[in-house]
């Protein structure tokens, strides 16, 4: 189980943090699984419309849970749409299914955010490569405001589109041969796919420091709070604590299940 906290006052770059639990194979918490890779949450609709469907959306929230019941499938959700970060899991669950097709509901805007783009393709080349054949829904989200799979009207949701890879593909403005790259290999180059390791585990560092750095600061201003309105009972020595370790749980608002 894992889930993720909303910030009461988020800034632009950070509206979510993992709550993190400690591992004997790290000095710090975490929230990557036993496997070292992040969550993703799996969202089973009330009322089933589709058998041997699974659709994948960014998120693990609202997104992926609106879009399953809107539906009437089986949504996989991952945060930031990440889904090649957890291949041993996103297998997992993908194995455990009887599949026909996945689904591929990208984000309005991705054809103008390279990085988003570049996202879509490894995890739709990564679900290819395990043989299983990948669809993507298409509403003419071009724009942002066109509205992401949970925002759209039941109109829009009729009207969908569903793309072959390299239909989707050619929507773009981007080089091509950055994608022929990336979904004609049949084996990755060993020096740059070392280098993609050893970012990803810069990443996690980094991702790991960030989440120690949000909660130090917001428990400071509960402390800080807690001395203004409560003197006597916290010292201004205690309220100027260094917090330098997380506590193994913290209980506050969650999102709905995860795998």
């Amino acid at each position: 189980m894992a889930w993720q906290l909303r910030l009461d006052n988020p800034d632009d770059d950070n509206k979510y943090l993992w709550a993190a639990g400690a591992r004997s194979r790290t000095p710090r918490p975490t929230s990557h699984l036993q496997n070292g890779e992040l969550p993703l949450a799996v969202y089973k609709p009330s009322i089933v419309k589709k058998t041997g469907v699974v659709g994948l959306t960014e998120g693990i929230g609202f997104k992926p849970h609106i879009a399953s019941e809107r539906l009437g499938i089986t949504i996989i959700g991952a945060a930031g749409g990440n889904f090649a970060s957890s291949p041993q899991t996103l297998s997992a669950y993908l194995q455990s299914r009887t599949l026909v097709e996945v689904i591929f509901y990208p984000d309005a805007g991705v054809l103008v955010n390279k990085q988003v783009f570049n996202t879509c393709v490894k995890t739709i080349e990564l679900i290819e490569s395990w043989g299983y054949q990948v669809k993507v829904a298409w509403w003419q989200q071009f724009e942002k405001s066109v509205g992401d799979i949970d925002e759209i009207s039941d109109e829009q949701i009729e009207a969908i589109e569903y793309l072959s890879p390299q239909q989707f593909y050619k929507l773009s403005d981007f080089p091509q041969p950055e994608f022929d790259s990336l979904t004609n290999s049949e084996e990755p180059d060993p020096i740059a796919y070392q280098q993609y390791i050893e970012w990803e585990k810069e990443q996690k560092k980094i991702e790991e420091a960030i989440a120690q750095e949000n909660f130090t600061t917001w428990l400071k201003g509960t402390l800080k709070g807690f001395s203004q309105h409560f003197k006597g009972f916290v010292t201004e020595d205690f309220a100027k604590t260094e917090v330098k370790e997380l506590p193994e749980t913290i209980s506050s608002r969650s999102s709905p299940v995860i795998l």
